[in-house]
Parts: structure tokens; C-alpha cells; sequence
């Protein structure tokens, strides 16, 4: 997995990722909360990751990209990524609907609330999802 390209994971067969594939992600992309411009630049390809995935399976890159979406920090000179990647927002936050429809999560009231937090994100809602998140 070291220095491998997240293009490796929009690839269909590489929907089974392991813990440390995820940690991993989760560390160049949003590392303690802070973000970077490859972080804005990744929300397309987890959002691909995400749609080519079932409900019940696509929690960790709705996760991620949602504490992308989440965060405050914003690289020097870029534009706010709500604005940049609108569309990719527009689609995650609707992939995140229907991730918590998944009956599944009765049993996971913990992924429930972050993916509750991860739709805020979606939507700029910075202090509810701060609030859900602990933050």
C-alpha cells in the first residue's frame, strides 16, 4: 500500500480495503482534522468509490470525505471546496442519505452519528458536525 495512488482504490475490484488501507488514506488526507489541497483534490475519487459500492459498504469513504468536507482548514489561496467541488458535495451528501437508510446501522449507532456528521459536512453545517464529531 505505501506510496500508492488513491486511483488504486476507485478500481471496483479493491472494494474490499483493510484497516490499514484506510488508516493509511485517512493520514495523507486528513491527518488530526488537518487538511491539505491532494485532500479537496481526492473528493471526486472517494465520491466514484463510494457510488460503485452498496450502502452498507461505502461508511469509510463517506467518512472520510466528509471530515474533507468537514474541516476548517483551507489551503492558502484555494477555493472554498463547497464551491470547487459542489457537485461532488451534491452527490456525496445524497450517497450519505441513503448510507443511513441502511437497517444495518440499528446495530451501529456510533457509524450513524459520524455519517450524521459527514452529511453536515456535506452540507456546511461547520458547528453541528463539530458537535456530533466531539470536536
Amino acid at each position: 500500500m505505501r506510496g500508492a495512488s488513491l486511483a488504486v482504490f476507485t478500481n471496483p475490484h479493491h472494494q474490499a480495503l483493510n484497516k490499514s488501507d484506510w488508516t493509511e488514506l485517512w493520514s495523507r488526507l486528513c491527518h488530526q482534522g488537518t487538511v491539505y489541497s491532494a485532500s479537496h483534490a481526492a473528493l471526486p475519487a472517494l465520491r466514484d468509490m463510494a457510488r460503485q459500492w452498496s450502502p452498507a459498504d461505502r461508511q469509510q469513504p463517506l467518512l472520510l470525505a466528509g471530515a474533507i468536507a468537514a474541516s476548517t482548514d483551507q489551503p492558502y489561496g484555494e477555493q472554498d471546496p463547497h464551491v470547487a467541488y459542489a457537485s461532488e458535495m451534491s452527490d456525496l451528501l445524497q450517497l450519505t442519505e441513503e448510507a443511513l437508510r441502511d437497517a444495518s446501522l440499528s446495530d451501529d449507532p456510533g457509524t450513524y452519528v459520524y455519517l450524521l456528521a459527514a452529511l453536515l459536512g456535506f452540507e456546511d453545517v461547520e458547528v453541528w458536525g463539530e458537535q456530533l464529531d466531539g470536536r
